[in-house]
């Protein structure tokens, strides 16, 4: 056999101009403005207690006022000047923490021991032998200073210490423009802004840190719930949500002048009954009264718990869609049943997949890979779509579905299919069943019976698939479907293998029929960076049992290619192109050949999208070479649509053009305009159409005209009804609502912090709820509700109030939020207490010591004295034992905790930070904060210098220590406090141990209760050691320190745990002084 395929150039690239920018200044405007309105609430405090403890600067500040604004420079530098400097690194990340600076001789000294600790750089100062030691960037950059000899030695090279590098209390202090020449880097202060910005052409690990951790996301920006998750279980029964749709026809044929008539209408409803969701859909019209009926009772989970050893995650009786199974199978919309374990994140191995669903008849459905067009389809009567055997690549496969109405609207859907590998290899087995009858539904009233006899209209189709071992799945398929044209059962099993082979996942599968006829497949995918590459070999026997084709005599191969990617040239943005061929060869040595490139790119306003198509074969009479254009765009309040079809080959002509212009008038109301020329059928049609967004429904009259002289008048009028969960009435919507979740979150200011809204507590207007993986943002109406209607069923989200958006800044949401997972037919209500923040402030000083005598000094400076301790970081623990928030002090010591939500705390300082500076933490402090919003001032904090700080933690439960010993009975053990003595390696040593505890300092025990005597201890399976545990009560966590800290002066280990219900039932330190605000 012979062909011969000739390549055509016959495609011609538009050049556009430069992008124009975005209109996003106002929006960022306002939103930096707030941002910046409620950080300057923070500095107000910090700026309070700074002005306190340096009275000497208000002298110099009134100097400054008696400079001219004319004169003044952006940095006034004056010797002796402090510093606080924030860093920002490359491309404006901000690190956590401060810098210190001083001025000196119009210069900024920076604090080395800082630039060590905030950017985490590697120094080790030694202030006894005056040098620094350590590396930067990389281990192979050492940095070495030796303050004797003067000099510093980098990678860079050897350079001589200036007069300014020199040690003051306790820290090496050198000018920021030297530093940056030994480690060629730039350090620029910004003094007017309290900055400090860090330039290097390499990136420091930090930067490197925060550059892999947005890597892990693949570019997505937006985070995975993190949120506790919110039990929203189904109900017995609740009150539906429906949609409904009308439409009246006025028609005029052209010929015969006579005028008819017609009204259709479409009911949808979804809700909870019987612990499920039920969804029906009714169609129905002036001529068949009642048309059709399709209903749904189903059940799903995101976790594998539903119908007990199954483990299922959905189940579904009424009209399912049928399991599409590969080699023949397809997906039909019958009754029957279907159950599955497969979640939106474990998808089978198979290379191509269907994507159908339902929806109102009459709607067009495009289908884009990414920005490829891949098909159109319309939804049939019977509300349902189905777009079979599209190709999956290696990796990510992301899909788009945009609906078209015929009252103007458009919906989108996103769909994501990953082939992760990984997720097989780790999740066991997963399967899809369904059962059904052949060709029947609920109802249908001119639906054919399709039994041939009792045991023959019967549809079985399942698929498992299972993971041997990591990159080898093993899969079997079986379908057994009824032959309309010969009336018996067709019955096809099929085996198949996927594995990974050299960064390619090769799937092969080959299928049996019950006459032993086959059928086979093999598929290559493979990633080549952003370039994606599926390649099939598909072969096909003489009579092989097709679904719905029965036997066929003519058997077939078939070679399909498809590759994609970006680009490799500037043209608009993120320019796309797809390559696919599609080779048939049958048994009559007849053959076909379809080829398609093509590009799609963003140019300003406009998506463009281009394809040609080539197709030869020996059953043409000629090869064909066509072009389809798609150009979609929006400016402003106008969106324009074009559809091109054109014919190069044989005849070069235009065979259909589809232009329509939009104009939204406002947000409520649109105007569209349609032009729609088929010349091979010489059929020109004009519309117009007006879409009325009116609140309570949408209301959309439209006009149709041709050429043969055809009218048609309609008007369209659509409507949902949702139960208001507050006023609990229901309320008309004009938009669709059936096949989206739903969220009502109600905000209210909780004035007596009881979580219940009553009394004097106010509903909030104008907070926005966010709800970021599904649903977007909300702003609370004037009753404080903010409702969420379109929200993707089964995507779990976060959600939760954004602070910046509360009318007062000391206000807080009495919780972080809750992930919720919406699905159709449901509300899930949750409700937002807010309540007034409390503050609170002081400095970490280092007990008095006194200064040597003899050291030339006046005698008044001899008087015992505080010193301050900077970059100290403390900790405030919740009732729930977890951090709310961690602080570090200044260059003044001073500390400032903002925003804290009512409640009582612990307040601790960092155990790391008393490692480094070597001094001994005060026991943790007990902090409340009253719904009146408390604000706690100078609240100081002393440590002592020297060695013996006593250890710490907070712990949730011992869950995993009790469970080491079932035959030890914990149940009136309750314990808010308990001493740690240590980890030993044998019973015997930890009994040696716990009697020498007993005989020599019993006293430091008192009240004290033994977990698990030594005989009894079983060890840690991790650590292979027993831990020695002594619970108290009636004790303060003051007196628990003082304790350990005995038992550490005797050379005992001790440390402190401390659990949650000590927070909730230990009372506030009353000598703090405090105000409500």
């Amino acid at each position: 056999m012979k062909y011969s395929f000739r390549i055509y150039f016959l495609y011609g690239v538009f050049m556009f101009a430069a992008f124009a920018p975005w209109p996003l200044a106002a929006q960022q405007s306002g939103d930096v403005g707030h941002t910046a309105f409620v950080k300057n609430q923070k500095r107000l405090a910090l700026a309070r207690s700074f002005v306190s403890k340096m009275k000497t600067g208000l002298a110099r500040g009134n100097s400054y006022l008696d400079v001219s604004v004319a004169t003044m420079e952006t940095n006034i530098l004056l010797d002796g000047e402090t510093l606080l400097l924030q860093p920002i690194l490359g491309n404006n990340l901000r690190i956590d923490g401060v810098i210190y600076g001083v001025v000196k001789d119009e210069k900024v000294l920076l604090s080395l021991r800082d630039i060590s600790e905030v950017l985490q750089i590697p120094f080790v100062i030694d202030l006894e032998k005056k040098t620094v030691e350590g590396w930067y960037v990389r281990e192979d950059k050492k940095f070495s200073l030796d303050l004797n000899a003067g000099i510093v030695r980098t990678d860079v090279g050897e350079f001589n210490l200036s007069a300014n590098v020199f040690i003051e209390d306790g820290d090496v202090l050198v000018p920021a423009a030297e530093l940056g020449t030994w480690m060629d880097f730039e350090f620029k202060p910004i003094v007017s802004a309290q900055d400090l910005r860090i330039t290097s052409e390499e990136l420091l690990p930090i930067q490197e840190k925060y550059r892999r951790r947005q890597d892990m996301h693949g570019g997505y920006k937006v985070p995975k719930p993190s949120r506790p998750r919110l039990n929203d279980g189904y109900t017995a029964l609740n009150v539906p949500s429906v949609d409904v749709a009308i439409r009246s026809v006025y028609r005029k044929h052209g010929e015969t002048k006579d005028a008819s008539t017609s009204h259709s209408a479409t009911f949808r409803s979804a809700g909870d009954f019987a612990y499920g969701t039920l969804s029906t859909q009714i169609q129905a019209n002036d001529v068949d009264n009642i048309k059709n009926v399709r209903m749904k009772y189903k059940q799903e989970s995101l976790d594998a718990d539903l119908l007990g050893a199954l483990k299922a995650r959905r189940f579904e009786v009424g009209d399912i869609t049928t399991t599409n199974v590969p080699l023949g199978g397809v997906s039909s919309q019958e009754l029957g049943v279907r159950i599955t374990n497969t979640d939106s994140l474990r998808t089978f191995s198979t290379p191509t997949t269907g994507i159908s669903g339902t929806g109102f008849p009459g709607w067009d459905v495009e289908l884009y890979r990414d920005s490829q067009l891949i098909g159109l389809k319309e939804i049939g009567d019977d509300g349902f779509y189905q777009f079979s055997d599209v190709d999956l690549f290696h990796s990510d496969n992301a899909f788009r579905l945009i609906f078209y109405g015929p009252q103007g609207e458009v919906r989108e859907e996103n769909l994501y299919i990953p082939v992760d590998r990984d997720l097989l290899s780790h999740g066991g087995g997963i399967y899809d069943v369904s059962i059904s009858l052949d060709k029947k539904n609920t109802y249908n009233k001119f639906g054919a019976d399709s039994s041939v006899g009792e045991d023959t209209n019967i549809n079985v189709s399942a698929l498992y698939e299972y993971s041997v071992v990591d990159g080898i799945t093993l899969s079997s398929g079986l379908r057994s479907t009824v032959d309309q044209s010969a009336g018996d059962r067709d019955s096809v099993g099929n085996l198949g293998v996927s594995a990974v082979v050299k960064q390619a996942l090769l799937n092969a599968r080959v299928a049996v029929d019950d006459e032993g006829d086959m059928s086979a497949q093999l598929v290559a995918r493979r990633d080549f960076g952003k370039h994606k590459v599926n390649s099939a070999l598909r072969w096909r026997g003489k009579n092989f049992d097709v679904q719905g084709a029965g036997d066929s005599d003519i058997g077939t191969l078939r070679h399909t290619l498809n590759v994609n990617g970006p680009l490799p040239f500037a043209l608009g943005r993120s320019p796309r192109y797809n390559f696919s061929t599609d080779y048939l060869l049958d048994t009559n040595d007849e053959y076909s050949l379809r080829s398609t490139v093509g590009i799609n790119t963003t140019v300003k306003y406009l998506y463009l999208n281009e394809q040609l198509i080539h197709s030869t074969g020996s059953i043409l009479q000629d090869d064909t070479l066509t072009s389809t254009t798609s150009v979609t765009g929006a400016y402003g309040r106008n969106h324009v649509r074009f559809l091109a079809d054109y014919e190069l080959k044989p005849d070069n002509e235009l065979k259909s053009v589809l232009a329509s212009y939009r104009r939204d008038f406002t947000n409520k109301v649109k105007l569209e305009l349609k032009v729609d020329k088929r010349y091979d059928t010489s059929l020109t049609q004009y519309s117009a159409k007006l879409d009325w967004q009116a609140g309570f429904a949408r209301i959309s009259p439209r006009v149709t005209y041709n050429n043969k002289e055809e009218f048609f008048a309609g008007l369209d009028t659509r409507f949902s009804l949702l139960r208001d969960p507050v006023q609990g009435r229901v309320k008309l919507y004009d938009y669709n609502i059936t096949n989206s979740g739903s969220v009502s979150a109600f905000v209210y200011l909780d004035k007596d912090g009881d979580g219940i809204f009553n009394g004097d507590d106010e509903p909030l207007e104008g907070v926005v709820v966010r709800a970021p993986q599904n649903g977007g943002r909300e702003s609370t109406d004037v009753n404080g509700m903010a409702l969420f209607t379109r929200m993707g069923r089964l995507r779990l989200t976060d959600v939760f109030v954004d602070p910046d958006t509360l009318q007062d800044p000391t206000w807080v949401a009495g919780m972080d939020g809750v992930s919720v997972v919406p699905r159709e037919g449901n509300i899930v209500e949750v409700n937002f207490p807010i309540h007034i923040s409390g503050e609170l402030d002081g400095s970490v000083y280092t007990r008095a010591v006194s200064l040597p005598q003899g050291d030339g000094v006046g005698e008044e400076a001899r008087i015992s004295k505080s010193v301050a301790l900077r970059n100290i970081r403390l900790k405030l623990y919740n009732a729930e034992g977890d951090l709310q928030e961690s602080v570090s002090t200044d260059s003044s010591g001073f500390y400032y905790f903002s925003f804290i939500p009512p409640g009582r705390y612990l307040l601790i300082v960092d155990e790391k930070s008393a490692e480094r500076g070597k001094f001994i933490r005060p026991a943790p402090q007990q902090i409340e904060i009253a719904y009146d919003g408390t604000v706690i001032y100078g609240n100081d904090i002393y440590v002592d210098m020297g060695e013996g700080d006593v250890p710490s933690a907070f712990v949730s439960d011992l869950d995993d220590y009790k469970a080491r010993h079932p035959h030890i009975d914990f149940s009136k053990d309750e314990y808010d406090l308990v001493l740690n003595l240590g980890e030993y390696n044998s019973r015997l040593l930890m009994s040696v141990v716990w009697y020498k505890l007993q005989s020599r300092y019993n006293t430091m025990l008192t009240g004290g209760d033994l977990f698990v005597p030594p005989a009894q201890s079983y060890a840690d399976v991790r650590t292979g050691k027993h831990t020695l545990r002594v619970g108290l009560q009636g004790i303060t966590v003051k007196q628990a320190y003082n304790r350990c800290h005995a038992l550490m002066a005797y050379g005992q280990y001790c440390k402190v745990e401390i659990y949650p219900s000590y927070i909730k039932q230990a009372q506030a330190d009353i000598s703090i002084v405090s105000e409500a605000k």
